[in-house]
């Protein structure tokens, strides 16, 4: 799986869940040809002990265009009534 971090997450965190381990990390973006950071979650890996038994602790997203549109829309809507 692929995510644009530069277009869609403000911030991802993962944490390892091997064994003892509790290391969380922010994935390092792969450059790209479009200047978004993209992430392979397939291949991340925990920089402490090199596990892939992962699990995503923390995201936060940013605001999409689309998103501000669906909101304009709403309230253009409700104050028609």
């Amino acid at each position: 799986m692929q995510v644009r971090t530069a277009a869609l997450l403000d911030e991802l965190v993962l944490t390892c869940r091997a064994a003892d381990c509790v290391e969380q990390w922010t994935p390092a973006p792969l450059g790209d040809d479009s200047g978004d950071g993209v992430v392979q979650l397939s291949l991340e890996r925990c920089p402490a002990c090199g596990s892939s038994t992962w699990e995503v602790t923390q995201v936060q997203v940013a605001a999409s265009p689309s998103r501000a549109r669906r909101q304009r829309a709403r309230t253009h809507r409700s104050s028609r009534s």
